[in-house]
């Protein structure tokens, strides 16, 4: 932090009123604030509390910018009446805290399941997706590959960006090809932030590329809120067998069937 402190006012801010964060379980807790302190935090300003106690209606605090990767699929009771689109479901209400601790301008990336994307049949998602087109600007999606976060969950995870000065008029997707020769990233290898250069770069110019696609508000809305678009451009894969190999295969499936329904029978005799 050292080459951004120019005057012992910008060494105040950048101590005490730059960085905040919210964490619940001890041990996050505990390498977050030591992360802030190796890189010059002296007295870091993270708490550890249930983001999601917090009352929506007597919101206080407000943010420039919010970077944050909430706990997938988790439910909570008892705090329902904290938010205005009630939910046991800790993925939604974090995006309602979002959109609510936003100053006007403000700028958020959140990661999220692709259930959050595709959820429409359950009116608080609907009600908090239809707050964040018409109040902020959605204007990039990444849809991340498979094991993006391998050992810990294997849910297909998606990036959103957006900021508070909406309403959103198209949403810009990019979804991150696997390095050539890979299947899916794992915990051996992992996904690096290298992968992210392609989007830094169409997402300057909106270049539509075989990763790329730009959707249009009006659609999203027709289809209930289902941030779910799949790219247009992705060919299905199919593997071309040449036809003697592709029969010897069928052949090989029949004898394996043929084999199990021979045990099933002897086991119900």
């Amino acid at each position: 932090m050292r080459p951004q402190e120019k005057s012992t006012k910008d060494k105040e801010v950048l101590q005490k009123e730059t960085f905040y964060g919210k964490e619940l379980k001890a041990l996050p807790f505990i390498l977050g604030t030591m992360n802030m302190m190796l890189n010059g935090i002296a007295t870091p300003n993270i708490r550890k509390m249930n983001t999601l106690s917090i009352n929506l209606f007597n919101l206080s605090e407000k943010y420039d910018i919010i970077l944050t990767n909430p706990p997938f699929s988790g439910t909570v009771r008892g705090i329902e009446s904290n938010f205005p689109y009630p939910s046991a479901q800790t993925e939604i209400l974090f995006l309602q805290h979002c959109l609510r601790s936003l100053k006007e301008g403000g700028k958020c990336a959140i990661i999220f399941p692709e259930g959050v994307l595709f959820k429409t049949d359950d009116q608080s998602y609907v009600n908090t997706k239809k707050e964040l087109l018409q109040q902020f600007n959605l204007h990039h999606i990444v849809r991340l590959p498979n094991g993006s976060f391998a050992p810990y969950t294997n849910i297909p995870t998606n990036i959103l960006f957006f900021d508070k000065t909406g309403p959103t008029k198209e949403i810009f997707y990019w979804e991150m090809p696997l390095p050539e020769g890979l299947k899916n990233f794992s915990k051996s290898k992992p996904i690096k932030t290298e992968y992210f250069e392609e989007a830094k770069k169409i997402w300057q110019t909106k270049e539509l590329t075989e990763q790329s696609w730009i959707v249009p508000v009006e659609e999203i809305i027709k289809n209930n809120y289902n941030l779910d678009v799949k790219n247009p451009n992705k060919k299905a894969e199919f593997e071309h067998l040449p036809p003697e190999e592709l029969i010897a295969k069928i052949e090989e499936s029949e004898k394996t069937i043929s084999s199990l329904l021979s045990e099933i029978k002897d086991l119900i005799k």
